[in-house]
């Protein structure tokens, strides 16, 4: 468990997430944070978790950069899980770990077609991402 005050800066877009032991992924327990993507505040709903968001798992996952920063909004209390814990827990037989590890592939490939196509200026501006309005 984890406390961050208003403002505090909890994970910065571009930074590595190469050490396992220092590298984490967190779950919003209280309060709210912000999403930044190339320096612009993400419209709502996509711009604010509340609890029960999950954030950082990608990066984990892909042993890719971080994609976002993210801003406490309020004063916050997040459940934080280290890189070493969640690959603790991946499939670790030969089968298993090759499956999971092509879906991962696989879905970090359309993520990037994605962003290629969209680019993430566009689509974070409201280009492919519509605010729902009912």
């Amino acid at each position: 468990k984890c406390q961050y005050e208003a403002d505090d800066e909890i994970i910065r877009q571009g930074d590595p997430c190469h050490d396992p032991e220092t590298t984490y992924m967190y779950v919003v327990t209280k309060g709210e944070c912000s999403v930044k993507v190339n320096g612009k505040v993400l419209p709502d709903p996509y711009g604010t978790m509340t609890r029960d968001a999950i954030f950082g798992e990608l990066s984990i996952m892909n042993d890719s950069p971080r994609k976002a920063t993210i801003t406490a909004k309020t004063n916050c209390t997040l459940q934080r899980v280290s890189k070493a814990t969640v690959k603790k827990h991946l499939p670790q037989d030969a089968a298993a770990k090759e499956a999971f590890e092509k879906e991962r592939d696989d879905l970090k490939k359309i993520d990037d077609i994605l962003d290629k196509i969209a680019g993430v200026d566009s689509r974070y501006g409201g280009d492919s991402i519509h605010k729902f309005k009912p």
